[in-house]
């Protein structure tokens, strides 16, 4: 599957479609430069071939567990140690940062305004789930 997917992403882009991918970070494969890759690490440390690929960082985070620099200590119950990676230094791509949902209203919106002052402080992209937002499952 893996061998798959860098031919399946030339194969999109020549039919006229752009390709993101997501990942963690962890692993490393080599990814066509047609592809946009976004990386939402949830562990301390990402690949070192893969950081030249990476054209934006998206962050889950929630209130109570942001570091100085506006970012997330841990993600989704993921332990990082001694947290999660962050954009190398001299980094100028996005980073985008979305709260984390809880199925809880009240609580969820005490993610939301944490998430939303760090983007501010901090210049981070707040970044939604649209469709949890308009009710589509």
């Amino acid at each position: 599957l893996y061998a798959a997917l860098p031919m399946l992403c030339e194969l999109l882009h020549f039919a006229g479609y752009d390709v993101q991918i997501e990942t963690n970070g962890t692993l490393f494969q080599p990814i066509p430069s047609s592809a946009l890759v976004v990386c939402s690490p949830k562990t301390g440390k990402v690949h070192e071939k893969l950081l030249p690929f990476i054209a934006a960082y998206k962050y889950v985070g929630e209130a109570g567990n942001l570091l100085a620099d506006g970012l997330p200590a841990t993600a989704l119950g993921y332990p990082a140690r001694p947290y999660l990676a962050r954009p190398p230094e001299h980094y100028l791509g996005d980073v985008f940062l979305q709260p984390i949902d809880v199925q809880d209203p009240v609580e969820n919106k005490k993610h939301l305004d944490a998430i939303v002052a760090s983007c501010v402080q901090h210049g981070h992209r707040l970044c939604l789930q649209t469709h949890k937002i308009i009710g589509v499952p």
